[in-house]
Order: structure tokens, then C-alpha cells, then sequence
């Protein structure tokens, strides 16, 4: 079981074990490059998971403390988060560059978004959420529930609430105003960091 590569005489020329179920993040529409790293569970029961290249198959291994688990985990352009766990200790969210090198803060309790490519999202305890740069540098703290969708237009997140899609300046910190626009999967199509592209009645 795991994932294989496969050379142009369909000969294997790589693999890494585990459950072969390959996470890149769920969404379907990027406006960023390919995502060079991916992860998949290190068993088909575990709980753990491991991060490799799509490459060459090169497992990377992030640089945690003796006896740490790596749990939940999600790639983005420029590295990857994890869930890590220490013994009986509640998980604290780390940030890693390609390498599997430490950067930035962790942030103690806190739950990695299941649906974002761009950026890491973290639900953070006990309330808000928070969005981070690859580099794991805090951008945008908000009250309330993680939202359920989030999207990355140039420096502008929007976020899906209750009341339609919330917009936030990431170089300011600056919330503008609501978005009505079908921001999610059924409606997005591309946007070159200005201007969106969305499919008929949703503009």
C-alpha cells in the first residue's frame, strides 16, 4: 500500500507506504502554482501522516521534538502544517518549510482547516480563527467559528459566513465589505489577483 511513481516505461520509480489516500487540499480551482508536496496517512489505520514529494517520492520529515506525532496536515505553496502531538498533550499546530525545517510559532490547540491550498487557516482555542503565511507568521485573527470555505484573491481573503463571503485585506488587517458573489467551488473559476472570474449568475 502507499503511493508509487511511475516512469515513462510504466516502471515504478519511487514509493512511500502508507494508506495511498494522496491530500494536496480538497480544492478543485488554484490560482497558485503546483503544489510540489502532498501527505497521505502512514497507514491505512493510522492516524499519523507523512509528507512527501510528488516528484521523486522524498519523504520529508518534519523537525519535531523526540517521541512527537504528526497528526492532521495540510501543504501549501512554500511547506506545510501539522497537528503535532506529544504524549497525552493536546496538539499544537506547527508550521514547516519544504524541507521539513521549523518556522514561525506554534500555536498551542489549534485545528488545521480541511479545505485550504493557499494558506494555513487555524480554528484557535479557545474561540477565533487565524490565518498564517507560509513562513507561519500570523496575517489575520477573527472572532467566531473557522469558516466553513475560505479564498485567496492577490492579498484579499474572503471568508464564507453566514451572511455571504467576509473580505479581508491580509497587508492591513482591514475587513471590507461582504461579497454576495459565488465565491466557492460551483462558482469560482480563476482570478488573476485582481479581478475574479465566476460562471454565469454568479456575477
Amino acid at each position: 500500500e502507499g503511493v508509487r511513481g511511475i516512469g515513462s516505461t510504466a516502471e515504478t520509480t519511487w514509493s512511500v507506504p502508507g494508506n495511498g489516500d494522496v491530500d494536496q487540499g480538497s480544492s478543485s480551482i488554484r490560482d497558485i502554482p503546483p503544489i510540489e508536496l502532498a501527505t497521505q496517512k502512514s497507514g491505512r489505520a493510522a492516524d499519523t501522516r507523512v509528507v512527501f514529494s510528488i516528484a521523486n517520492g522524498t519523504i520529508v520529515s518534519p523537525r519535531t521534538t523526540d517521541g512527537s506525532r504528526q497528526l492532521k496536515t495540510t501543504v501549501y505553496p512554500g511547506g506545510f502544517a501539522a497537528e503535532v502531538s506529544r504524549g497525552d498533550e493536546r496538539p499544537t499546530v506547527q508550521f514547516f518549510d519544504e524541507s521539513g525545517g521549523r518556522v514561525g510559532q506554534e500555536v498551542p490547540g489549534g485545528t488545521l482547516a480541511d479545505s485550504v491550498a493557499e494558506l494555513p487557516v487555524v480554528a484557535l482555542a479557545p474561540s477565533g480563527w487565524a490565518a498564517y503565511s507560509a513562513q507561519g507568521e500570523k496575517l489575520l485573527q477573527q472572532p467566531g467559528a473557522m469558516p466553513a470555505q475560505t479564498r485567496l484573491i492577490g492579498s484579499t481573503l474572503y471568508a464564507m459566513g453566514d451572511s455571504g463571503w467576509h473580505q479581508y485585506n491580509l497587508v492591513t488587517g482591514a475587513q471590507g465589505k461582504d461579497c454576495s458573489y459565488g465565491l466557492g467551488e460551483g462558482g469560482y473559476i480563476a482570478s488573476d489577483g485582481k479581478a475574479a472570474v465566476l460562471t454565469s449568475g454568479n456575477a
